[in-house]
């Protein structure tokens, strides 16, 4: 009896070893039929990953770039079809009329106090009235720093009048806005939403520097004259050094009342 069983656990151990040399070698790779698993990761793994991550990355870039699509017809369908524009910009936070907005320019040396005098003087010569509530647009004083159009005719027109007049004039765009629409008599149509819905959208960064030239502490014209020429600035502001044909000195501008305390 109990040399039947030391035989058969003999031929089961045996066979056991049969099978673990059988798997040794097939391990080892000497003829056998499918390459170990290490070898299998080390030269099809990495492609594998390679392939999938960039399928992932292709996925993402292309979801992200559609959200971008439905962003921007979502600002177009808001604030431009909804209400049959082609022009739309937000209302500056403090000011609507011209004039008060230049006050405000020199009282905070945004740019030399006599120049933007003497472009207000050249806008009201032509004819720029206050703002009131009766004229065409709620506001002549836009906060520039977002704008969403259409590329008509006629947005380029004013897009490429706008851009003359600050080069011509102070660089302060926000006070040729209102000059340039007023001076299209109604063709331009502009939608100017709230200045809460700008702020709610977009961050607004401040200007890293307050002051960009000498010619902004100018106080007045005599000072560019002589030596201090060398002060005019050579990429903008060539209506400010040439004579204007008309009689800037009979010009009075209007009078400004501040209407917010923070302007």
């Amino acid at each position: 009896m109990m040399s039947d069983f030391q035989r058969s656990l003999s031929v089961r151990l045996s066979r056991r070893g049969e099978r673990s040399n059988q798997s040794n070698k097939e391990e080892g790779g000497g003829g056998a039929l499918f390459p170990p698993s290490s070898r299998l990761h080390s030269e099809y793994g990495i492609k594998t990953i390679w392939k999938a991550g960039f399928l992932r990355l292709l996925l993402v870039g292309g979801i992200l770039w559609m959200l971008l699509i439905i962003l921007a017809l979502l600002f177009h369908v808001w604030y431009l079809w909804r209400g049959k524009h082609t022009f739309a910009i937000a209302q500056h936070k403090h000011h609507r009329n011209i004039y008060e907005e230049a006050d405000a320019c020199k009282r905070r040396k945004r740019y030399a106090r006599p120049l933007v005098d003497l472009q207000m003087k050249i806008y009201r010569y032509e004819g720029l009235e206050p703002w009131s509530i009766k004229k065409s647009t709620v506001s002549d004083v836009p906060e520039g720093a977002v704008i969403i159009r259409e590329h008509t005719a006629m947005n380029n027109l004013f897009s490429c009048l706008w851009f003359n007049e600050v080069h011509l004039l102070t660089p302060r765009d926000q006070l040729s806005f209102g000059y340039v629409v007023d001076r299209l008599k109604g063709a331009f149509k502009v939608f100017m939403f709230q200045n809460c819905e700008y702020n709610s959208l977009f961050e607004l960064h401040p200007h890293i520097r307050e002051h960009s030239s000498k010619i902004e502490w100018v106080k007045s014209l005599k000072e560019l004259k002589g030596k201090g020429e060398s002060m005019k600035e050579s990429r903008g502001g060539f209506g400010l050094w040439t004579p204007y044909p008309g009689d800037l000195d009979s010009v009075e501008l209007p009078k400004v009342v501040r209407t917010s305390k923070a302007g």
